[in-house]
Parts: C-alpha cells; sequence; structure tokens
C-alpha cells in the first residue's frame, strides 16, 4: 500500500509526458501529398491543388511525360472536405473536385494523378487498414 501513491504519481506522469509528445507531433506543419504526372502532349500550366482555403502561391507547371511530387499545406484547414485541382492544358482552363479530407488532415497517405488530353485519372493509396 505504500508504493500506490508513488504508482500514481508515475503513471500520471507517463500519460501526461505520452499526451505532451502526441500534442506536439501534431503540432508540425501539416502537408497532403501528391504525386502529378503530365501524360498530355501540351504543357500544363498554373497546376495547384487546393482545399476550401484558396492558395494561388503554389502553382506549378509539368512539361509533357514530366512526373513532380507536390505537396498543400493543410495548415488552417479543419474540418471534412474535398481537394480542388486547377490547371490549364492547350490554353483552357480545368477544374476537378476530388479526394477527401478529414479533421483537417488527408485521409489517404497519398494520391496519384495522371493528366491526359481529357482525362484525369486519381489514384489514392491508403497505408496501414487491416486486411480483409
Amino acid at each position: 500500500m505504500d508504493h500506490l501513491p508513488r504508482l500514481l504519481s508515475i503513471s500520471f506522469h507517463i500519460i501526461l509526458i505520452s499526451l505532451m509528445g502526441t500534442f506536439c507531433t501534431s503540432c508540425g506543419k501539416k502537408k497532403a501529398q501528391f504525386e502529378i504526372t503530365n501524360d498530355s502532349n501540351f504543357n500544363i500550366d498554373s497546376l495547384r491543388i487546393e482545399t476550401h482555403l484558396m492558395d494561388t502561391t503554389n502553382l506549378i507547371s509539368l512539361k509533357p511525360g514530366q512526373t513532380i511530387k507536390y505537396a498543400t499545406s493543410m495548415d488552417g484547414v479543419g474540418g471534412d472536405g474535398a481537394y480542388y485541382l486547377w490547371y490549364h492544358l492547350n490554353s483552357k482552363q480545368n477544374f476537378l473536385q476530388f479526394g477527401y479530407y478529414t479533421n483537417g488532415a488527408q485521409f489517404e497517405e497519398s494520391t496519384q494523378i495522371r493528366i491526359s488530353k481529357d482525362t484525369v485519372l486519381f489514384h489514392s493509396e491508403f497505408g496501414n487498414l487491416p486486411s480483409q
């Protein structure tokens, strides 16, 4: 019985340290990860992926056949929603809604996007899901 107060104190400190570690890792800058491939014969210009928070500062261009890694900031994003893909291809502006984020974080581990002349394909990868 003499060890009970000390045991409770140690347990409390372990829980406190665990919570602080969880809090600190979630404080870092959150990013949604994408891999984008230009499968068309044209340059893609002014491409961006955004949430409901409009971000026109992270614009990229892709040459035909080029693949690039792209990250969208999730800072300030709360709740659930979809992503928006904007780009110019062959002098035409294109807009698509895709994917899903929850609680301000990317639901997928990563998403591959393949843009061709008249089609956009999305492939999402989910990590550490229980097997069926």
